[in-house]
């Protein structure tokens, strides 16, 4: 099984061309650790929240590219989505403990709010839930009319993007999602937490309400 994501070929050569010594690398993640390595030679190394577009941008202010037109006219900026996949797999290695705990965790207040107020509908009404944990962490639980019905924890570092790893439902067995809605993610059964129910191995922060929508229609249909 394919276990990362590729770049449209055509995006791929011509960061190749421009930055990579004419280096077709198809994989994103490797490109995005490619492009990190370069920044650093440039002794810029705040880039753990920069994504591929944010990336390739730097790296047109440093090679003097005109963004605009070699990417922007072009449509190859259009091509930053990533093909074939829901929920976009992940490699281990690329994870990071190592960012900004306090940045992380404004930006997943901001769009747990954003979030909850796009689920609520008809009789459903979500809410957002913090508890500050003995660690000094956060747990985030999302309340379905009143009542806990998920619990969101362990935020890390993916390629400059926000990844939550421990993904709960209080209300639903995630065990009967068929495997459409899984998408790809690894369930867990047996733990230490505190909530004996099954977890995901978690989602990217902007990947969350898609999964949460996709559980709560799932059991609707039942």
């Amino acid at each position: 099984m394919q276990d990362s994501i590729d770049l449209h070929e055509d995006l791929a050569k011509r960061i190749g061309a421009d930055f990579l010594n004419n280096k077709l690398i198809i994989n994103k993640d490797e490109v995005v650790y490619a492009l990190k390595q370069i920044l650093k030679q440039y002794s810029i190394t705040d880039i753990d929240f920069l994504t591929l577009k944010d990336l390739v941008k730097c790296m047109c202010i440093l090679k003097k590219i005109d963004y605009q037109k070699i990417y922007v006219e072009s449509k190859l900026a259009e091509l930053y989505e990533f093909k074939g996949m829901i929920f976009k797999k992940t490699r281990e290695h690329y994870f990071t403990a190592s960012f900004n705990k306090i940045v992380a965790h404004n930006s997943i207040l901001k769009t747990f709010d954003i979030m909850c107020k796009n689920l609520t509908k008809d009789n459903d009404t979500f809410e957002l839930r913090v508890e500050t944990l003995k660690t000094g962490g956060y747990c985030y639980f999302i309340k379905k009319n009143k009542k806990d019905a998920y619990v969101i924890f362990y935020p890390s570092m993916y390629e400059g993007e926000i990844y939550l790893r421990r993904f709960m439902s209080l209300e639903y067995d995630l065990n009967k999602l068929p495997e459409t809605i899984k998408g790809g993610r690894r369930l867990v059964n047996k733990h230490k937490y505190k909530y004996q129910t099954p977890y995901f191995n978690g989602f990217f922060l902007n990947e969350i309400e898609m999964a949460i929508s996709l559980i709560e229609d799932c059991n609707n249909e039942k």
